[in-house]
């Protein structure tokens, strides 16, 4: 499968080569493309490990990733996940998630999201808050 466009989406860019790299295979969902970014097969009730990345631990892991930008490159809000499983269980433990909302939306019905502020230069790592958040998700992909 050849990489996305990642239009206006550079988040979902980063974090998609950067696990590609590290091993895991990653997709855009069928009907949202490159705003949506995830891992093995779509799956509600877990009963599979298709596509999931297995980790050092034995452990298999989901990872989703949603990424939404204005038309001018501005970052609206960014949500990442990675929860894992066992190889024969269909409980899933969230391990990571990351809830980035801009303030220019009305994040007061947001629970749990946290508050962007500058994201204009089309990369969204003006707001420290993002940088981090980003690397968050990668030190915990390093470590499985």
């Amino acid at each position: 499968m050849s990489m996305p466009e990642f239009s206006n989406k550079p988040l979902n860019k980063e974090l998609y080569i950067f696990m590609k790299q590290s091993g895991w295979v990653l997709h855009p969902h069928l009907r949202s493309g490159d705003y949506f970014i995830h891992n093995g097969a779509y799956d509600r009730k877990a009963s599979s490990n298709d596509g999931l990345f297995e980790g050092k631990n034995g452990r298999f892991y989901y990872c989703a990733f949603q990424e939404e930008r204005d038309e001018n490159g501005k970052l609206k809000w960014f949500r990442g996940s990675i929860s894992s499983k066992s190889k024969k269980s269909n409980k899933y433990r969230n391990e990571i998630e990351i809830k980035l909302i801009s303030d220019s939306l009305d994040a007061s019905s947001s629970d749990g999201w946290e508050i962007i502020t500058d994201s204009e230069d089309g990369e969204g790592h003006n707001d420290p808050l993002i940088k981090e958040s980003i690397n968050k998700i990668k030190d915990f992909v390093r470590k499985v």
